[in-house]
């Protein structure tokens, strides 16, 4: 489950006293932005977000997101996705699945009185994004997360916004994340359901106090070893392609702040490594 949080961005929350979190401002010749991690999924216990989200925000004048929030709200857009999400040319789950991936599914559907028969017209990906949405709903999380409500905000506070990638390009990818390794996947997917209250907390501890070594740890450790391919497109393509965006708006006023999933901001793929490698001093923000 922890690597299948990842391939949704789903990086959670919990309460944490502390002055730091997942907030940084970049700056290179005289001009900056800020950069923050966000977790998409959350409890209303979580809530407010930590207060350096809201000094970014009050600092800036346009918000970027990986996408276009609203557009990904749209009916329209979710038919698109929907469209996708399943076989219509007579092809079943359980003959995509290897058997142990198939066997692990319906035993997962016996536990939580789910008929499998009713899935087996989805294609993977949406298996494992409709396991790890029942899994989260089951704790109390929702999709009301940091770039929800940011953009909400953003909306009522007459912010300007934009993204690193358009929702088709989004879409795209989500669609066909994990080709190739759809069985291996959804076996790690269930590995590690039983532990799932666990590691969200270890993940929530993480991004609420902005450890980079131990986001990268715990959301990019596994898919780096076992998933190259996976990990690569999830995380080093992406941050690639938005390198030069970004590098592109520091370059600019007024001040942008820019929100991505936590765990394109760790490790040595991560922005910040790169932005720093740019030659940008990267402090992280602490609200007063």
């Amino acid at each position: 489950m922890r690597l299948h949080l990842a391939l949704v961005a789903a990086l959670l929350s919990a309460l944490s006293l502390t002055a730091e979190t997942s907030v940084w401002k970049v700056s290179r010749a005289g001009k900056s932005l800020y950069l923050g991690g966000t977790c998409h999924y959350l409890r209303a216990a979580d809530m407010p977000l930590p207060p350096e989200f809201d000094t970014a925000f009050a600092d800036s004048k346009t918000i970027y997101f990986e996408s276009n929030i609203a557009k990904l709200q749209l009916p329209e857009t979710q038919a698109a996705l929907a469209s996708q999400a399943m076989y219509t040319d007579g092809t079943t789950l359980d003959t995509v699945l290897s058997p142990e991936a198939w066997k692990a599914t319906t035993a997962w559907c016996a536990k939580n009185h789910l008929p499998a028969a009713q899935l087996k017209s989805l294609k993977p990906w949406m298996l494992m994004m409709t396991i790890t949405s029942l899994e989260l709903q089951r704790y109390g999380f929702t999709a009301e997360g940091v770039d929800v409500q940011m953009q909400a905000k953003g909306a009522a506070a007459g912010k300007r916004f934009g993204e690193l990638e358009s929702v088709e390009q989004q879409i795209e990818f989500i669609t066909h994340l994990g080709e190739g390794t759809e069985s291996a996947l959804i076996v790690a997917t269930f590995a590690d359901i039983g532990r799932l209250q666990k590691i969200l907390s270890e993940m929530v501890a993480a991004w609420r106090t902005g450890d980079l070594a131990q986001i990268d740890k715990l959301m990019s450790d596994e898919m780096r070893t076992k998933f190259p391919s996976v990990y690569s497109a999830l995380i080093v393509r992406r941050n690639k392609a938005w390198l030069p965006k970004i590098e592109a708006l520091l370059a600019t006023e007024p001040r942008e702040f820019v929100l991505v999933g936590a765990a394109h901001l760790a490790g040595k793929d991560g922005l910040i490594e790169a932005l720093k490698k740019k030659g940008c001093t990267v402090e992280q923000v602490k609200a007063p």
